[in-house]
């Protein structure tokens, strides 16, 4: 990597003698604007002043603690493991060793109990594990709500932060789910799904004006129910809050729709 170049003791001079000039000795067709600035207040060519450039925005992703090991996760998702049914119910595997208990505590209890106590310390964790992501949510939650708000009400871009306050479903067990993107991989993802909804949306409403005139009314209500399944499969993906209800089936043009298609006179539409 090359060290970046520095200015001459000649080149501060240069830039003086360009500050000099009056705006009537501009180039006129030089264009002038945010990234290009005056030919006066310009840095000479081969100087930057900024070598590393701008810094990147930084995005923040939430992180969820976990106090339990990676041992005691795996033993978590073992117990919990369907291994058969009874009664047309799933067992798990720790409500068959409870079964199993029952039956061997007599000749081998020291195993059974071994079994039982790994078991109920990696509860215990998973526990507090539960109890400390639910807080961390609960406080992100409460201090990056306030900037979304601002943010949506004011019509600018939200935050770089994931994920969204509002995708974050808190239930009454004090468990939450995540229903929207968590990196900004994903919101980018998401974003598109929604532009793709969006054009499905417009297809469909141009398409159902145009009904009366171009196609019979069962074709057109088979070009709705499947670009209707379309839409509400992209739903499935998308988080509540940016929901949105397909337009119910028509098979006559939007009201207005003639003076939109009119001649405009301001634009020299005849």
């Amino acid at each position: 990597m090359t060290a970046p170049r520095t200015p001459s003791a000649a080149e501060p001079e240069k830039r003086a003698e360009k500050k000099q000039a009056p705006f009537w000795e501009r180039d006129p067709t030089q264009k002038v604007g945010p990234g290009s600035p005056p030919s006066e207040y310009q840095w000479p060519p081969g100087y930057c002043p900024n070598p590393a450039g701008r810094p990147r925005k930084k995005v923040v992703e939430m992180s969820v603690p976990n106090n339990a090991t990676p041992l005691q996760q795996r033993l978590i998702a073992h117990a919990n493991k369907v291994v058969g049914e009874v009664n047309g119910k799933p067992v798990t595997r720790i409500e068959s060793l409870l079964i199993k208990l029952e039956a061997v505590a007599d000749k081998e209890p020291a195993i059974a109990k071994l079994l039982m106590e790994l078991y109920g310390e990696a509860e215990k964790a998973a526990e507090q594990s539960s109890l400390m992501a639910l807080t961390a949510v609960l406080d992100y939650k409460e201090a990056m709500g306030p900037a979304f708000e601002r943010a949506e009400k004011a019509g600018r871009p939200p935050p770089p932060c994931f994920p969204h306050p509002a995708d974050i479903i808190v239930a009454r067990d004090n468990t939450f789910t995540i229903v929207g993107p968590r990196t900004a991989e994903e919101a980018a993802l998401l974003k598109a799904m929604i532009q793709y909804r969006d054009v499905l949306f417009f297809v469909v409403e141009e398409y159902m004006d145009i009904i009366p005139e171009f196609a019979s009314v069962e074709k057109g209500r088979k070009y709705y129910d499947k670009h209707r399944r379309l839409f509400y499969r992209f739903h499935r993906h998308i988080p509540p809050r940016l929901y949105k209800k397909f337009p119910p089936f028509r098979t006559t043009p939007r009201e207005g729709l003639d003076d939109e298609s009119a001649p405009d006179p301001e634009m020299g539409e005849v």
